[in-house]
């Protein structure tokens, strides 16, 4: 195998890992944690801009010239409710933007794969600000697709993934956010 050959497939698994709707754990934001009261909706918009050039592995550069440049937005519903006593936050989450890789000549855009969700908190006291849940989500093959391309918004395969936060407040104005994350294919 040629050696210009391996760093193409070499750069093209470490895109792969790079891909944004297609990380290997899900972002959280600060007081993603915190129950909010019943009957509260969110309506939320993320909106992220990514571009790099280079790509590094195990402390060595592996190009120069990746020409990563990605937009990529995600609309969140979510609604906290009461289920037997506990909070429980059912959520739907649909990513859509673009992405494309100059190196590899390939781009993609559309939309991404839909997210099921629903926090449930096992503690939550409001006086001392203090919470931990549990969150399972399902991701469903919705998302753009080719299997001719290096670069899709869709993954082409169920996924799932099982994460726990735990969230106190410190001080008036310093919070800790503990989260962990496992996902299956």
């Amino acid at each position: 195998m040629t050696k210009a050959y391996y760093n193409l497939r070499y750069t093209s698994a470490m895109i792969a890992l790079l891909m944004p709707l297609t990380s290997h754990a899900f972002d959280v934001d600060p007081r993603d944690y915190t129950a909010l009261p019943e009957g509260t909706n969110l309506n939320i918009l993320y909106a992220r801009q990514l571009t790099a050039d280079d790509l590094n592995a195990e402390g060595e550069t592996v190009t120069d010239d990746l020409d990563l440049d990605a937009t990529i937005g995600i609309y969140r519903f979510v609604h906290f409710t009461k289920v037997m006593g506990l909070t429980v936050d059912p959520q739907f989450l649909l990513p859509f933007g673009t992405q494309e890789i100059g190196l590899l000549d390939s781009s993609s855009s559309g939309m991404g794969d839909a997210i099921a969700a629903a926090t449930v908190w096992l503690h939550e006291d409001p006086e001392k600000k203090s919470y931990f849940g549990v969150t399972p989500f399902v991701i469903a093959p919705t998302g753009e697709y080719d299997s001719d391309k290096p670069v899709n918004l869709g993954a082409n395969r169920w996924s799932y993934v099982l994460q726990a936060g735990y969230m106190t407040r410190l001080t008036e104005k310093l919070a800790l956010d503990v989260v962990a994350d496992v996902q299956w294919y």
